[in-house]
């Protein structure tokens, strides 16, 4: 009793509710023609005429759970395109249903894989899971509880919420090893599964492992660790909230690993300072070829009376704004960081025709405000202005890592995170 059916004009997946009852369409299994009919002990079907061959297809229980799903998936999601045994080139693994995004959407990424499992047929959940996560689908999994009425005549499904690629996609950690499974790289466990299902009958939720043959070894997705890759892998518009999200998440980890590095570095500075009881600065140039430069620098010292100050160099003139600076502040400074960096890789990544002439983020560091604004080239540029003082630097691809060295080593020195929480919330 086939519950889903192809269309032979454009291989779409059809179910019964679709199909009128003088209508034609194919078996997904055989390829045969299946037609639709209604009966009074059974939900409306298809069924092969019976001039056709028999036809030994899947389990008819689980493909109208299947259709059920669909048509509830339908109502849930309007403007999504609902697909029937998906598989893509990005996303390998075959999807019992998937509802494709015409855009990738925050939280969910661009769509969502939906698993029926019907009598537990052994899937390693947790490995599934983390796939289709890594591949920027966020997933439900349905089981018969799920579903409403009798086996087999069940009429209707109660979705639960999807497990999300934001936060779950994002990777943790270091790049990983080679045999690395991806729900370690991603971090995604049992836990994690349970919670989106707090009423799963106990030891339906099978964890056993096997090995996933299905994705390509080549492609070295296995390799995108703490990336700004896994925001374009995931197929993110750059303006989209999800993909700042992610771009965040990506520079918390670049400013940890540079910690680790200037971390020695600094606190020998510390001490070298404390001792000698003078101030010192934490600074970084910027140029490019020929050009103007302009410099920022915090100038710390043992009595707290810490400045953070901007020096715009052209030819043999100097002009400068200045500002107090303190513990306080380097979030502020985490955040603009963040968004002048982000900026720089909307405009390295976006095409010209997307790019813009007009400002896109504010921040501000102390007394100093901040406008930045994309340009038609790679270029961001950042006005800062105090009182009636105002600079306007231009900031390149080039200048990324000097601003996250920069940063790294004001927040060793006061003993900050590189989180920003208000960021991160």
């Amino acid at each position: 009793m086939p519950f889903i059916a192809v269309d032979p004009s454009n291989n779409r997946p059809r179910i019964p509710a679709g199909v009128d009852d003088d209508e034609e369409v194919l078996c997904p299994v055989c390829d045969g023609t299946l037609r639709v009919r209604d009966s009074p002990s059974f939900a409306r079907h298809f069924y092969h005429p019976p001039d056709s061959s028999t036809c030994e297809g899947e389990s008819s229980c689980h493909l109208a759970m299947k259709s059920i799903a669909v048509d509830k998936l339908r109502t849930r999601y309007p403007d999504a395109e609902i697909e029937i045994e998906f598989t893509a080139d990005t996303v390998p693994r075959r999807a019992d249903v998937f509802v494709e995004f015409d855009d990738p959407r925050y939280p969910l990424g661009r769509g969502i894989a939906v698993e029926v499992q019907y009598r537990n047929d052994q899937k390693d959940l947790i490995e599934t899971t983390a796939s289709f996560l890594d591949d920027g689908a966020s997933v439900i999994w349905l089981f018969e509880e799920d579903y409403e009425g009798d086996r087999p005549n069940y009429d209707d499904v109660q979705l639960p919420q999807p497990i999300p690629v934001w936060p779950h996609g994002v990777p943790h950690g270091e790049k990983p090893s080679s045999g690395t499974s991806t729900a370690d790289r991603i971090g995604i466990d049992e836990e994690d599964l349970v919670s989106y299902h707090p009423d799963h009958v106990d030891g339906q939720l099978s964890f056993g492992e096997f090995s996933d043959n299905s994705r390509n070894s080549e492609t070295g997705l296995a390799d995108f660790g703490w990336s700004l890759n896994r925001e374009i892998h995931l197929n993110l518009s750059m303006n989209s909230l999800a993909a700042q999200k992610f771009h965040s998440a990506w520079m918390d980890g670049r400013m940890h690993e540079r910690m680790n590095q200037h971390r020695d570095t600094m606190e020998d500075r510390r001490k070298e300072i404390e001792l000698a009881s003078r101030s010192t600065y934490i600074n970084n140039r910027f140029w490019k070829g020929d050009g103007d430069t302009f410099e920022f620098s915090v100038k710390v010292n043992p009595w707290n009376d810490d400045r953070f100050l901007i020096r715009q160099f052209a030819g043999r003139s100097e002009l400068q704004i200045l500002s107090s600076f303190n513990e306080s502040m380097v979030k502020s400074f985490n955040h603009f960081v963040k968004k002048l960096v982000y900026e720089l890789d909307c405009v390295h990544k976006l095409n010209p025709q997307l790019r813009n002439q007009r400002p896109v983020a504010r921040s501000s560091v102390g007394s100093i405000s901040f406008t930045l604004i994309r340009t038609s080239t790679n270029v961001v540029l950042a006005k800062a202005s105090r009182s009636d003082t105002s600079l306007y630097l231009k900031f390149y691809p080039d200048h990324l890592e000097g601003l996250i060295d920069l940063y790294t080593k004001v927040s060793l020195w006061y003993n900050q995170p590189p989180t920003d929480s208000n960021e991160r919330a």
